[in-house]
């Protein structure tokens, strides 16, 4: 629930709304982030926490907007890192709806930020993810798919997934 009269104060908001996300009250962070937004812009870092309150009251256009924002919030503040994780946050974002141009610009948007940085760090773990995803949907696509006649064992209750049973004999297998 937003806030009002001497609680009006940005600074005194602001506050209350990271209090409200790390009590994960998350509709009141996302109020009270809106409301001090409205009046003062919030820093990269807090829409990056306003972006989050959103995303888990399932606000996805909302979260878009606000992590857009981070990104070139942190890009402006020469946090680069951050910047690339917003980016590729948000190119994740658009591969699962489908938009892969969309996505594809956010990606290579992340690479450019990193190619200006040194060492070894997990931003650059992150954006290997795109290409394991698209090189394993390369692989699948080619190899023929055996369909499925019956169900695994461990579905049906005669052995775990995770058992740490030899494989079948041929003969346990028909």
């Amino acid at each position: 629930m937003p806030h009002s009269g001497a609680a009006g104060d940005p600074s005194v908001l602001l506050e209350a709304a990271r209090d409200a996300f790390a009590a994960n009250a998350w509709r009141e962070a996302y109020d009270t982030f809106t409301e001090t937004d409205s009046s003062t812009p919030l820093g990269a870092s807090d829409l990056e926490l306003m972006a989050t309150a959103a995303s888990m009251l399932g606000r996805d256009e909302e979260w878009l907007g606000i992590l857009e924002r981070a990104h070139y919030g942190n890009c402006d503040a020469g946090a680069t890192l951050r910047a690339v994780r917003c980016a590729f946050w948000i190119g994740v974002w658009l591969a699962r709806r489908g938009e892969m141009g969309r996505a594809t610009g956010w990606f290579a948007r992340a690479h450019r930020l990193l190619q200006h940085e040194e060492g070894e760090n997990v931003e650059r773990g992150y954006l290997l993810l795109p290409e394991v995803f698209r090189h394993e949907l390369r692989e699948t696509s080619r190899q023929p798919q055996r369909p499925l006649t019956r169900p695994p064992r461990w579905a049906t209750g005669s052995a775990s997934p995770t058992s740490s049973r030899s494989p079948p004999t041929s003969t346990e297998r028909s």
